[in-house]
């Protein structure tokens, strides 16, 4: 489904093409290639005015944000309670956000905290999928995981990356814990049933 955080991103993504484009074959001064930059540089302009448009739309958004993203995004304890009192209220008033937060209550509070939580939002789906979930794991974890999805044992694992069989097996364990209800949201997670 698309929703207007997924429509900014794919945005950001083409107008960073079609400027590298652009950058990249402005020198050239043979016909055809001034013909495909000047038209690039119509379709950006048309991008930016989309891209305008649709960043007004993004901020009234919550509702269509799942837990799962929300969580993943890397959000400050109190960007996550803004987010969720929003969402909570299906309000589009951010002085009522304010004023059941206990914030000064003209809006602007909840407002710039909100405004932070989606651009975050918006860094976190512009990941390619796979790196979205390591975001809940340690550099140690990391490394360990790569080695469980090479269906390394233990043991290996051990020896590889130079830690204690202890740590390998208390590391898996809590990967687990971290990935498994990602897998019961139907994210892929390569190998996390397989943790022993």
């Amino acid at each position: 489904m698309s929703t207007f955080l997924t429509d900014v991103v794919q945005i950001k993504e083409s107008e960073r093409a079609l400027t590298a484009f652009i950058e990249q074959n402005r020198p050239t001064k043979t016909s055809e290639y001034v013909e495909q930059v000047d038209d690039a540089m119509y379709f950006r302009s048309n991008v930016r005015d989309q891209k305008k448009i649709i960043e007004k739309k993004k901020f009234f958004e919550v509702a269509t944000m799942t837990e799962a993203d929300i969580n993943l995004s890397g959000l400050t304890e109190t960007e996550n309670r803004v987010l969720l009192k929003k969402l909570e209220m299906r309000t589009n008033s951010f002085r009522e956000v304010d004023k059941a937060l206990g914030y000064k209550t003209d809006g602007s509070t909840s407002y710039q905290i909100y405004k932070k939580a989606i651009k975050k939002i918006e860094q976190y789906l512009m990941l390619p999928s796979d790196q979205k979930y390591r975001r809940l794991l340690s550099k140690q974890q990391c490394e360990i995981y790569e080695c469980m999805t090479l269906k390394m044992t233990n043991k290996e694992i051990a020896e590889k990356l130079g830690y204690s069989l202890g740590t390998v097996k208390t590391s898996k364990n809590r990967i687990r814990k971290k990935l498994l209800p990602l897998s019961q949201l139907s994210i892929p997670v390569e190998g996390v049933n397989e943790i022993v």
